[in-house]
């Protein structure tokens, strides 16, 4: 579903399997439409590990846009424990430290935003791009 008036909702989604891991994302206006997208590989060696660094692109990605909301920008998470790993810092295993550390400079600049849980099938396009991402094998970005 598309995000509140004024904001922008980011689906992200990652990918891990016993070789590779990929994640994806795509950004959403108050329409609910696409104005960008990422695939990518990524260097991590679990599943929780992988959709916190599609948490990282997502933002990297919003800043090197320039985009700006009036709200806002809301990261949707199709993982309960990443998701309740950005919301609870004491929860953070000290592998994903770094990571965070990266995601909280990337919040500072980007200002409001808030992080939720997917519907069920609800990060059904990221999910298509991380696949992308393990087939691709190289990072891909766009926005329109």
């Amino acid at each position: 579903c598309p995000p509140p008036q004024g904001c922008l909702k980011f689906n992200v989604c990652g990918i891990a399997n016993e070789e590779v891991v990929s994640c994806g994302g795509v950004p959403r206006d108050i329409e609910g439409v696409a104005r960008a997208l990422f695939s990518s590989p990524i260097a991590a060696n679990d599943a929780d590990s992988t959709k916190t660094g599609a948490v990282f692109i997502a933002l990297d990605l919003f800043l090197s846009m320039g985009w700006k909301t009036n709200g806002s920008f809301i990261v949707e998470i199709g993982s309960k424990m990443v998701y309740n790993l950005c919301l609870n810092k004491d929860m953070r295993p000290s592998l994903l430290q770094t990571t965070f550390s990266d995601i909280e400079r990337k919040i500072e600049q980007v200002g409001s935003v808030v992080f939720s849980m997917a519907d069920q099938k609800g990060n059904e396009m990221a999910s298509t791009l991380a696949v992308a991402g393990i087939i691709c094998g190289d990072m891909f970005k766009a926005w329109w």
